[in-house]
């Protein structure tokens, strides 16, 4: 057998062909170290490009630093996907920016409302202790939550000193006495939920198997090895695989479907409930007209206003199953 050596000395351009095809080699694989190494730093970089002002209400200067956020973002105002119920297709009118979830200098998730972090301390709670997991969730409560304006200053609180159930709510608002407004036909004393999607998500089995609500609404996404938190809100059934897939092993179309499931029966339940309550209001006017006395229609009155907190809140079901 003959040694390379030999055949090199025969052939003289075989050694020229080893020698650029060691050099491309070499060349490929510098190369590919280098995009390896780039790529890494990209992912780790920290120090900003341009400072930020603690209150920069401007997010294109913000996307200055963080371009593939920024562009993320803007991709919310997008209003063209609807699920079956109507999901992520209503318009952003009033909408939040950088500056409500991260800190500037640290981009560290952070607390801008003063009522959430007041309805924790009233609970016994440090917010400024939360696990960034957590963080991943309070900074959507900041605005997703049941509140109401407190005494003759209207001052934003956060029914939660009882706990996050429609119940615990209601028993908070009985004990402090708080009415929204007196029904015109009952005259029942009646709450208006606002949208209590922070406390459904909390009494719901995601919660209580650690994930958060940025997991299913900005999960995270890959670019060029780059991992970061996808700024493009919207619905999980707009994006099933990196939303429900990371947990979830059925297929797309399976998961679609049992979400729609569970939604026609929380419709269908809702509508029946409404239903109950347009009469019970009706009911409770002809109760007055015929002469009832106020400590008669009393327990009629609260049962009227507990079930429309029911339906408010998306009826106990729907509360039940999130």
């Amino acid at each position: 057998m003959k040694r390379i050596s030999d055949i090199v000395s025969e052939k003289p351009w075989v050694g020229w062909v080893l020698f650029i095809a060691t050099l491309v080699a070499v060349f490929l694989i510098g190369l590919f170290g280098a995009t390896i190494i780039e790529r890494r730093q990209e992912a780790f970089i920290t120090q900003q490009v341009k400072p930020l002002p603690e209150w920069e209400p401007r997010n294109e200067v913000w996307g200055e630093n963080f371009p593939r956020e920024f562009e993320r973002y803007q991709m919310t105002a997008k209003t063209d996907f609807a699920s079956k119920h109507g999901g992520s297709g209503k318009i952003v009118v009033n909408h939040i920016g950088c500056q409500d979830c991260h800190d500037p200098k640290t981009m560290n998730l952070r607390i801008t409302r003063p009522a959430l972090a007041e309805a924790w301390q009233r609970r016994g709670l440090d917010i400024t202790k939360a696990s960034h997991q957590e963080m991943r969730s309070l900074v959507c409560a900041q605005c997703h939550v049941e509140y109401y304006f407190q005494g003759e200053g209207k001052y934003l609180t956060f029914p939660w000193d009882k706990g996050f159930s429609a119940e615990e709510m209601e028993a908070y608002y009985d004990e402090v006495g708080h009415v929204d407004w007196v029904h015109g036909l009952s005259k029942a004393p009646m709450l208006k939920a606002q949208h209590p999607d922070y406390e459904a998500y909390r009494t719901g089995v995601h919660a209580a198997r650690g994930v958060s609500c940025a997991d299913c609404h900005m999960p995270y996404r890959n670019e060029g090895g780059v991992k970061f938190t996808d700024h493009h809100i919207s619905s999980p059934l707009q994006n099933i695989a990196n939303s429900c897939g990371v947990c979830h092993r059925e297929n797309e179309e399976t998961l679609r479907q049992d979400v729609y499931a569970r939604q026609d029966g929380i419709d269908q339940l809702r509508r029946l409930a409404e239903d109950s309550i347009t009469k019970a209001h009706i009911e409770a006017k002809a109760a007055w007209d015929a002469g009832a006395t106020e400590e008669e229609m009393k327990p009629a009155l609260q049962l009227i206003r507990q079930a429309q907190q029911w339906v408010n809140s998306g009826t106990k079901k729907d509360w039940d199953r999130r």
